[in-house]
């Protein structure tokens, strides 16, 4: 699709800035792209990164893709250079302004913020500090489990008070981050005799990449937007109406080894083949042992990554979803500092093992 070339601009360029923001509140793409054209070759690449996210928090309690669109193109951009920001950001403007969503969970985060002082009280973790995860990682898990148990206002209640007692917004974001992963492991493992559909994919996968996106913003954004989108990471579609349950039947044969496997070995596992032929031939039960053994044995599982990455693009259904999933889940790995991170890799693999076939 070509998408309009529009005029010149007239006014402000802070009336031109909040009229962007009025027309994709009220749903109107070419409105809000028009604007975005007269404000794009004006803006450094800050104002325009808080442009863009800012409009993707307001939105996100709708449609999660109004803020991973954002993030995903903001990274992108800081790789590939903001001389590219006109062309990369027009789509995210217009699916921003795609249809009209209720403000009530957003506006309640922003009276959270004002009202318990968090722009005061919330901190970024100081470099060198080492993280909540590495200090106490029995307490790291305990947040992330607490987090994933919570109906979505206790969850906004439970990030409140992590931030006014001093946990940073990144230690925060990675607890989040390990307590979505919990509720997307908790959906793939409760029926893994068969592949699921490619729609059950879809949903399943809505799961974790929003909440991934707005721990990712923690890296990207204002102090402001930091904090709304840990705020808001319990109200996502697809993760809103679903509780971990940890005492549920199918649950403990999992949570229980999950809560002592850590990865804090100094050196990487090779992957053994039976790693690679669990995910290829849809063996979902057989992964979690080798990661076991792996991690007994004092090792990484770093190298576990290689075979995801390498399968993901390969799937025979939905592969750009496998590898949006995909990608998350390693990013998450990376950047998570706790010797839990290990899930991210085994929810990979996971749901490579379980991807459909067929449409």
């Amino acid at each position: 699709m070509k998408l309009p070339d529009h005029g010149p601009g007239t006014g402000a360029k802070e009336e031109i800035f909040f009229a962007f923001l009025e027309e994709v509140r009220a749903g109107n793409p070419d409105g809000a792209d028009e604007r975005f054209c007269w404000l794009v070759s004006d803006l450094e690449k800050g104002p325009l990164t808080d442009l863009i996210l800012s409009a993707g928090l307001e939105g996100v309690t709708g449609d999660v893709h109004k803020v991973v669109a954002a993030v995903e193109a903001v990274s992108m951009l800081q790789w590939i250079g903001w001389e590219w920001a006109p062309l990369i950001l027009r789509p995210v403007v217009r699916l921003q302004a795609s249809g009209v969503h209720a403000l009530d969970e957003y506006d309640r985060c922003l009276q959270e913020v004002e009202g318990k002082e968090l722009l005061r009280l919330a901190r970024r973790r100081p470099p060198g500090q080492p993280a909540l995860g590495e200090r106490d990682a029995g307490g790291f898990l305990a947040r992330a489990l607490e987090w994933a148990e919570a109906e979505p206002h206790d969850r906004l209640r439970l990030v409140s008070e992590n931030l006014r007692a001093g946990v940073p917004l990144e230690d925060t974001g990675e607890v989040l981050g390990v307590g979505a992963t919990l509720l997307f492991l908790q959906e793939s493992l409760r029926e893994v005799t068969h592949r699921v559909t490619a729609r059950e994919a879809d949903e399943r996968m809505h799961v974790l990449t929003g909440v991934l996106a707005l721990t990712r913003l923690v890296r990207l954004g204002t102090p402001g937007q930091r904090i709304l989108a840990l705020l808001l990471a319990g109200y996502l579609p697809g993760i809103r109406a679903r509780q971990l349950a940890p005492r549920a039947p199918d649950s403990g044969w999992w949570l229980t080894p999950l809560q002592r496997l850590v990865e804090t070995g100094s050196g990487p596992a090779e992957p053994p083949a039976a790693w690679g032929e669990a995910i290829l031939s849809g063996k979902p039960t057989g992964l979690l042992p080798i990661i076991a053994e792996i991690l007994d044995s004092g090792r990484t599982i770093e190298r576990l990554a290689e075979e995801p990455s390498r399968s993901a693009p390969t799937r025979p259904v939905a592969a750009g979803l496998a590898i949006k999933l995909e990608r998350s889940l390693a990013d998450a790995y990376r950047t998570t500092r706790c010797p839990h991170r290990w899930i991210h890799l085994w929810a990979s693999a996971l749901s490579l093992s379980l991807w459909p076939e067929e449409t």
